[in-house]
């Protein structure tokens, strides 16, 4: 499969230390690539979305980006929306980023949107993987903010006992970009019925739910300390974002720059939680680029 003349390559791969078989979507520049991207992908969706916004960036800058669908989502396998612990993510783009790294010595970034967002600042203050530099898209920095304290203390109790069991994450299309519906959505509420072909839905275990509330925890409190300084980030947040409030995206990235990290932040006044399909993947993908050009120069 070729996107103008990017080559896209999709596989079934099983990892070490991973419970399921990871579907992994490649996208090869025509020539030498100058740079990879490893990308984490949002809850409920899968990476075939990014495709064409990732193409130009592939295209003309010369980018080969590895897009992995998370356990539980898209058409890796296991249970929709259930992740046994955020180890098995922290493993899983390790073994990406050491593939790289072995097979050509190139700068290697990292990039996450919304809840993947959340799970690449994890990644990064975990120094696991050396890299370059870090782009996040609309962070989910605060996973529990709009469910209830009986809500999350009921899931901090089903963790432990019963941590397959699915809720709805709450997310509708319609808060994510102007015009969304749920047409992606199939009309099944039972989660057990759900077949892990299905590649988008709604479903949260009490394991992810709480993984998460973990990381984001740990983001906020060592985030200042552990960032790496030679790491310069890129942050890209909608004005208008009910379910990553741009006050978290403010106040996180304030507290970077304040000790002492490189951060480039830049708001779409009026995007909702996915500005690449809210009218801007335009101006979005010009940005990106434009950023990543300046990393290029910056790690010859």
């Amino acid at each position: 499969m070729t996107l103008k003349n990017v080559k896209v390559n999709s596989e079934q791969r099983q990892f070490e230390g991973v419970d399921e078989d990871i579907h992994l979507l490649t996208l090869v520049p025509p020539a030498d690539p100058r740079a990879v991207m490893l990308f984490v992908h949002g809850h409920g969706e899968f990476v075939s979305r990014y495709v064409e916004l990732f193409a130009p960036l592939v295209d003309e800058l010369g980018i080969k980006i590895l897009m992995p669908d998370l356990p539980g989502h898209g058409m890796s396998t296991g249970k929709r929306g259930h992740v046994r612990h955020l180890g098995q993510i922290a493993t899983l783009f390790s073994q990406l980023a050491e593939e790289a790294r072995s097979k050509e010595e190139l700068p290697l970034f990292l990039a996450g949107h919304s809840m993947g967002g959340l799970i690449a600042a994890w990644l990064t203050l975990a120094h696991q993987i050396n890299l370059d530099a870090v782009w996040l898209s609309s962070p989910l920095l605060v996973p529990g903010k709009a469910k209830s304290p009986f809500v999350l203390a009921a899931a901090k109790f089903l963790d432990k006992i019963a941590p397959t069991i699915v809720i709805h994450n709450g997310v509708k299309e319609s808060d994510c970009y102007v015009g969304g519906d749920e047409s992606e959505i199939l009309a099944d509420d039972n989660a057990d019925k759900w077949q892990p072909i299905e590649v988008v839905h709604r479903w949260i275990s009490m394991r992810l739910g709480m993984e998460l509330v973990r990381a984001e925890r740990h983001v906020w409190a060592k985030s200042t300390e552990l960032w790496p300084v030679d790491t310069p980030l890129l942050f890209t947040q909608g004005g208008k974002d009910p379910v990553c409030p741009p006050e978290n995206a403010r106040k996180f990235t304030r507290g970077l720059e304040e000790a002492g990290r490189t951060v480039h932040y830049h708001e779409f006044p009026d995007a909702l939680h996915e500005p690449h399909r809210d009218g801007h993947a335009d101006e979005l993908a010009r940005i990106v680029a434009d950023w990543l050009t300046t990393q290029l120069e910056t790690s010859r």
